[in-house]
């Protein structure tokens, strides 16, 4: 009433970094985003803007004059389920019809070589020669694991300073402290500094002070925090990761698949940047791969297992005498207890799709080994779930009681009130909303691709087999040996393989399921937080990588098929796939990761002017802004030691005034000096005091 239409709907582009402030209540962490707005005039002269953020599912108003002024009142809405999975599905329908694109592109590609060449496939040469397949084999782990540690820690040491841009980063590091001292809890340091050590996701419950996270990440952490470079996990794991990746596409398929999916990760903005985070996703993520990798080096059954030597192994897998292969179910089972133990959710949405294929199996092959095989995964399970449930137990006086639900709705899984933050809850529409978002958000920062490009090889390696083509057009020609192991891959029966090569039937389908299985957990999940990209779909990543190596090759496969020469139909998927990595490469990947630097209003200020200034035996006071204090002391928080005056330094504490200050210091740091820093500006507290 009394507004009526000053401008058609358009689209309006704004940044946070620009001045333009947190957009209906968008915060930094997220970037820049595209809204719809319709700008209103009233009758008084005065302009007000109606902005709508779809991703953020946010509507808000503000008052206009030229751009955003004062936000007046925003709200969010909730999409109806329909509206929601259509819209789903649209995304879905969509990569399908990207694919096909893509697949007449690499004919046309395939044609235009043929035709400007002039030469047979036999000139042909592409890097997929499995020929290099022993040097590689030699080489390329350890230049792979080297490459991927150093890219990883440029970013958590040249981007990320070394530190925690979330409140969950600091959280873990404090868990991890304490784990370096040998305890799983210390006690509450006294009601009276609990204002000045309060953090988000750190807890004072029943005499004692915690972190609410579980445990498995923390535990490697800790070995970070004994050598002083905490920061330097996260780049170990992601590393790691990425060799287990080339490990299992190796086995799979080739060691062109493996080789392509490792380069793929390591190319990844996504994947260099999460590895460089001080996030728990990078450890689950390792846990993740490793699973993988032992379940696939599981299913060679011919092999002896550590429990049993009687099995006759078979004449086409040479026997190498005890080695991996024999402990690999314990050891899955060990990875995906590690995963449960660092990611609930995370685990059982990638677990799901390997137990329904693991009863499959049972119920097809009766018999002792395939029991055997899935019972000590089982076993291998229990050491990791065992401690998980003496950890809730100390902190919460029951096995079953997990700390994180002592935040009351903040990290309960399902629908209805009481789940997040949103008055109304969780919803199956709300899911779906997620789960779009993230699609998209992954689409832009798996590989840096442009969105349409970056899922098409996971489409085109669901394209049927075929007999392979003729190196060079030829008759009667052998085939290819990039891709011979791909032929016989995906046994339309539960068959053993004839090649060296591990035998995984429907390996594509379980692939795809542990990909599927992971967003189905999250559709669960209230939040849809993208603080450093798609981070809940971070485990994806083997799953993932493995099928846009094999996309690459099964679509060369099928061009050369219709092309008639195998090597040219290589070339042409070779030669899209590195055009659209030199696009990532010029035009995303850097400003990509140079957009981390100070990420989230997180940088080093206080830590640094502190260390420069040479402070011992301290109390340092943090003045922190009113409207962001519980996010930015987290600058700060993961510098505390757990036992404080047992164990630190230099104390950092919440600035609440002078006089509370200054209280603090009498009852609880008597001796140690006080100090109050705001960013770079650093005083003694008694000279604040007496201003």
């Amino acid at each position: 009433q009394g507004l009526r239409p000053g401008l058609a709907w358009r689209n309006l582009a704004f940044s946070s970094t620009q001045g333009s402030g947190q957009l209906g209540g968008m915060g930094a962490e997220e970037g820049n985003s595209i809204s719809a707005g319709l700008v209103f005039s009233s009758a008084d002269g005065g302009q007000y803007l109606a902005l709508v953020q779809p991703e953020g599912r946010r509507v808000a108003w503000y008052r206009w004059a030229g751009q955003p002024g004062a936000m007046l009142t925003s709200a969010i809405y909730h999409p109806t389920f329909g509206a929601a999975l259509v819209s789903l599905l649209g995304e879905v329908a969509l990569l399908f019809f990207y694919a096909l694109g893509a697949l007449l592109l690499l004919v046309l590609l395939a044609l235009a070589i043929k035709a400007i060449t002039g030469l047979t496939a036999r000139r042909v040469r592409v890097a997929l020669s499995v020929q290099t397949g022993q040097a590689v084999s030699r080489f390329f782990p350890l230049l792979l694991f080297g490459l991927a540690l150093l890219l990883t820690g440029y970013v958590a040491y040249g981007v990320l300073a070394a530190m925690p841009h979330v409140q969950d980063s600091a959280a873990y590091i404090f868990q991890a402290r304490m784990f370096a001292a040998r305890r799983l809890l210390v006690p509450d340091p006294g009601l009276g500094l609990h204002d000045f050590l309060d953090h988000a996701y750190v807890l004072f419950y029943n005499g004692a002070w915690f972190s609410k996270y579980p445990p498995g990440y923390p535990l490697l952490l800790a070995l970070g925090v004994l050598i002083g470079q905490p920061a330097i996990i996260d780049p170990l794991c992601g590393a790691a990761a990425l060799l287990l990746i080339y490990l299992t596409g190796r086995r799979l398929f080739g060691t062109a698949v493996g080789v392509l999916a490792a380069l793929l990760g390591l190319v990844s903005p996504f994947f260099l940047t999460m590895s460089g985070a001080i996030l728990s996703h990078s450890a689950s993520m390792l846990g993740t791969a490793a699973f993988l990798y032992f379940f696939v080096v599981a299913q060679q059954a011919d092999y002896p297992t550590a429990v049993d030597g009687s099995v006759t192994p078979s004449p086409n897998l040479p026997r190498r005498g005890r080695g991996i292969t024999d402990y690999a179910p314990l050891l899955a089972g060990l990875s995906i207890g590690w995963v449960v133990i660092t990611r609930e959710l995370t685990a059982l949405g990638i677990a799901a799709p390997f137990v329904v294929y693991a009863l499959a199996d049972l119920a097809t092959h009766h018999n002792w080994p395939t029991l055997r095989r899935y019972l000590l995964m089982v076993v291998g399970a229990l050491p990791p779930l065992l401690f998980l449930l003496l950890d809730n137990y100390v902190l919460t006086g029951g096995p079953l009681d997990f700390p994180q639900n002592l935040q009351t709705g903040f990290d309960l899984v399902g629908f209805g009130p009481g789940h997040g933050g949103d008055p109304l809850g969780h919803s199956p529409a709300l899911g779906l909303a997620n789960a779009i978002v993230y699609l998209r958000e992954m689409a832009k920062d798996l590989f840096g691709w442009p969105g349409p490009f970056t899922f098409i090889f996971v489409a085109l390696a669901f394209l049927p087999l075929t007999p392979a083509p003729p190196r060079d057009g030829g008759v009667g020609q052998a085939s290819p040996a990039p891709v011979e192991a791909v032929a016989t891959a995906f046994p339309t029966h539960n068959s053993k393989l004839s090649t060296q090569h591990s035998s995984l039937p429907y390996a594509r389908l379980l692939l795809l399921g542990g990909a599927l299985g992971l967003a189905g957990a999250y559709f669960f999940w209230w939040a849809a937080a993208r603080i450093f990209g798609p981070r809940y779909w971070y485990e994806m990543l083997p799953f993932l990588l493995l099928l846009t190596a094999l996309g690459v090759v099964n679509a060369g496969r099928w061009v050369g098929n219709l092309v008639g020469s195998a090597r040219v139909g290589m070339a042409a998927s070779g030669l899209l796939l590195t055009l659209l990595v030199a696009y990532a490469a010029l035009q995303f990947t850097p400003q990509y990761i140079a957009s981390f630097q100070d990420y989230n209003n997180m940088d080093p200020a206080e830590r640094d002017t502190v260390a420069n200034a040479g402070l011992h035996h301290a109390v340092v006071f943090v003045q922190l802004d009113a409207q962001t204090r519980r996010r930015d002391y987290s600058r700060v928080f993961w510098l505390n030691d757990p036992l404080l005056t047992h164990g630190a330094d230099v104390i950092w504490l919440r600035d609440l005034g002078a006089q509370r200050d200054k209280a603090a210091m009498q009852q609880y740091f008597a001796g140690w000096s006080g100090w109050v820093v705001n960013r770079t500006a650093l005083q003694p507290l008694k000279l604040q005091v007496e201003s």
